[in-house]
């Protein structure tokens, strides 16, 4: 079976949760993207049906012999995944992504050019989206903010703000929290 929802944003404070799952070895944001939109549920289930069949059983070294009716459930069908399919209701202007990043902390391909493809919205619309802004975490308490304004990529720090080349902000970004595309 297939199910479909639409997200507004609204429903998650336009902010898409991206969970890092088990099922990929290396990370990348489309895949994450990929996984959200379109995930499987395991809901494995078993479909039964009870069966009688009368069995002859002797007894009395044989000398008397009786039918005996068993009742058995038997598995007939099994239904092992469901495919879950989210939709945006419609082309935002700004997309926020969260990369939940709660025990684990590998590297993420994030790319700075993003193509949002139709079938991820209802209205069919497809878009292409620049990073903005990330957010990631030095430690448990200290995030920091890249931000880029005018072509310059800018790394915030408290009350330490510096421009920085283009390779520092992609190498920053494998680790980002949040990312704002534009």
């Amino acid at each position: 079976g297939r199910s479909s929802f639409s997200i507004t944003p609204q429903a998650n404070n336009g902010i898409i949760n991206l969970p890092l799952s088990d099922k990929f070895k290396r990370f990348s944001l489309s895949n994450l993207i990929d996984e959200y939109f379109n995930s499987t549920q395991d809901t494995s289930a078993d479909e039964t049906m009870q069966i009688e069949h009368t069995v002859p059983q002797s007894y009395l070294f044989g000398l008397v012999t009786i039918n005996k009716i068993i009742k058995e459930r038997v598995i007939v069908a099994k239904r092992d995944l469901v495919l879950q399919e989210a939709k945006l209701a419609f082309l935002p202007r700004n997309l926020f992504f969260n990369i939940g990043r709660y025990r684990k902390n590998p590297d993420v391909t994030i790319p700075f050019n993003l193509r949002m493809d139709k079938k991820y919205f209802e209205d069919k619309n497809s878009g292409n989206y620049t990073l903005q802004g990330f957010t990631r975490n030095l430690n448990e308490v200290h995030y920091i903010s890249y931000i880029k304004r005018n072509g310059i990529w800018f790394l915030c720090d408290d009350n330490n703000v510096h421009a920085i080349s283009e390779a520092e902000a992609k190498n920053a970004v494998k680790q980002a929290y949040v990312l704002h595309y534009k």
